[in-house]
Order: C-alpha cells, then structure tokens, then sequence
C-alpha cells in the first residue's frame, strides 16, 4: 500500500466509525450541551493524532517531494470532498496541522501551487492559528514574502 493510500485508508475508517457514532447515539443526545453526542466521541480525537502519526512517519522516511506533494493536497482538500456540517468538517481541518512536517520536503513550485490551493480550500473566515501557520509555512517554503504586521494607513494585516 502507497503512502496516499494509506492515509485515504485512514480517512474511509474515520469516516465509517463518524457513521456508526451516527447511528448508535441517542435521539437528542448533547443537544443544549446535555450528555454526550457524536461531535464528542474519542473517535475525532484518534483519526486526527493517527493523521499526524501517519504524516510524521512519511517525514521521517523521508517520502519523495512528489508524494508529499500529494498527501499535503490529499490532507488539504479531504474536508471538501464529505459534508461540510461540522462533525467531521472541524477534525479534518485540525488535522491540517500534521502536514507541517512534510511541508519541507515539496520544491518551491509545488508550495506555492499548494499555498493557492489552501487559500482557495480554506477560506479566511473557517481558519484558525493552525492554517495561518500552515499557510505561512507554505509561503515561506515556496519563498513568498507573508509576512504580517503593522501598515500605517491599514492597520494590522498582512502586507
């Protein structure tokens, strides 16, 4: 088994296990914030540090820039292709994190193809500190200039 599919592999049993969660809770179960629901099964938890394993040992191979090209877009796009109302959006956009360590392994050209493609993937809005830093180090690996701080008629923002 490749490396891709591999982790597509990992993404088919988070997928099924959301389902069974699904399927297995109580009618109402964690709404108002009473008992637990299916956003709240360990289940999240294991697919998204499994994630990280799996990318963290394609690193430390060190896999080809190629296929870490091809996981870094895999991992990018995965919330995309599923339904996008949170129990598994959330998860699947946390675990971009564990892209990181394969980010130095890409060429320039294939960071900044990249870089467009998480900007388009992950809008603004729906990114939290972890896709800035993915971004960033995107940026930084296809030697983009991202940096942010003070303009004097902007504000705070990026330049």
């Amino acid at each position: 088994m490749d490396e891709l599919e591999q982790l597509r592999e990992q993404y088919r049993q988070y997928h099924n296990q959301v389902q069974k969660v699904r399927l297995d809770a109580k009618p109402f179960a964690g709404v108002f914030g009473i008992g637990a629901g299916p956003k709240d099964d360990p289940c999240h938890m294991a697919f998204f540090h499994g994630v990280e394993e799996t990318c963290k040992g394609f690193a430390d191979a060190p896999v080809s820039a190629d296929t870490a090209a091809a996981v870094i877009r895999y991992v990018v796009t995965a919330q995309t292709e599923g339904e996008k109302e949170g129990i598994t959006y959330w998860p699947m956009l946390v675990a971009h994190g564990a892209i990181l360590p394969l980010i130095p392994l890409i060429t320039k050209e294939q960071a900044s193809e990249l870089k467009a493609l998480y900007e388009q993937t992950v809008p603004k809005r729906e990114r939290m500190p972890l896709q800035d830093k993915v971004l960033k180090a995107l940026a930084e690996r296809a030697g983009e200039n991202n940096k942010t701080g003070f303009r004097l008629f902007g504000g705070f923002g990026r330049k």
